[in-house]
């Protein structure tokens, strides 16, 4: 993440697993 996730929805961030592979995950934050 580039930055804090402060707001609510979906948001798509990428995740590096190895130098060679980054995966792109979806999440999705909600009210408690």
């Amino acid at each position: 993440l580039g930055a804090p996730i402060k707001t609510l929805g979906a948001h798509e961030t990428s995740v590096r697993l190895h130098p060679e592979v980054a995966a792109k995950v979806n999440i999705e934050v909600v009210a408690a």
